[in-house]
């Protein structure tokens, strides 16, 4: 941190593009020195929105928590879909990170968005697990919707071999 508040204080411009990363703030929060945040913003360092949008999915698809809400709190739209119509709810659904889920359901993810090629219960059905469902489930999503090659949810479960998940969507007692 020390060199980083050295450079800045010797004229180093926080807002240079370039690199691996394109910008220090996305260097910053994908490298995951969140430290270095605050000191950043304080010396103006702002992102464009789309490249803020492209982290956005990158963190949630990895798994960052502290990189998804340090995102938000920069202005990333919860809601906003990629090149593959794809939320970043669905990228964290798919790679099973319940806790980025659960983040993004509380910051407002729209849990019935569609994508081109799948519905965030589907992806959920035959990729992650029963909690994860339940969830998507206990905040209103449509159990039947239909899209792409999944199916619905119950068919996307069978497909995966997700018998738990199943059994939370068709609660029957045998």
């Amino acid at each position: 941190m020390q060199i980083v508040l050295h450079l800045i204080v010797n004229g180093a411009n926080v807002n240079t593009g370039g690199g691996e990363h394109k910008h220090a703030l996305l260097a910053a929060i994908l490298s995951k020195k969140f430290a270095l945040v605050p000191a950043l913003r304080l010396h103006k360092a702002s992102l464009d929105p789309k490249l803020l949008q492209r982290a956005f999915f990158t963190v949630s698809a990895r798994g960052s928590l502290d990189g998804d809400k340090t995102l938000l709190e920069l202005g990333a739209k919860v809601n906003s879909m990629n090149d593959r119509k794809q939320t970043a709810l669905d990228m964290a659904i798919a790679k099973r990170h319940r806790s980025i889920v659960e983040c993004l359901m509380r910051h407002g993810g729209e849990v019935n968005a569609q994508g081109d090629l799948s519905h965030a219960l589907q992806t959920a059905s035959c990729y992650s697990h029963e909690k994860v469902v339940q969830m998507l489930l206990d905040k209103g999503i449509d159990a039947n919707a239909y899209r792409g090659d999944y199916g619905n949810a119950l068919q996307a479960a069978l497909r995966g071999g997700r018998e738990k998940v199943v059994q939370t969507l068709v609660p029957i007692e045998l």
